[in-house]
């Protein structure tokens, strides 16, 4: 058994198409809607989220979160940039700012 089926948590992939995406994209909406969907619903409770390195994507998905629950700009890009470390993309941040 694994630590997800120990806890109880469900695994959802969605960035399969996103491997062999560019760093100068942006993560796609689709994608960032579909998190959005799962994260909001409580039956997908616990739930964890992560990227390969925890940064971008899970970054934006986080980013956009933090605007749904009314977080002000400056705070989600904090937060954002302090998980990111100097690999932090201007293209997120713009993402996330006109989400």
């Amino acid at each position: 058994s694994t630590w997800l089926d120990d806890h109880g948590t469900k695994c959802i992939h969605l960035g399969e198409r996103m491997l062999t995406r560019s760093p100068w994209k942006p993560v796609p909406e689709d994608v960032i809607l579909e998190g959005l969907n799962l994260l909001l619903d409580r039956a997908n409770y616990p739930i964890a989220i992560m990227c390969g390195l925890g940064r971008h994507q899970t970054g934006t998905l986080v980013g956009c979160l933090r605007k749904l629950q009314g977080w002000n700009l400056t705070s989600i890009l904090e937060e954002y940039r302090r998980y990111a470390g100097t690999k932090q993309r201007q293209l997120n941040e713009q993402f996330i700012e006109l989400f």
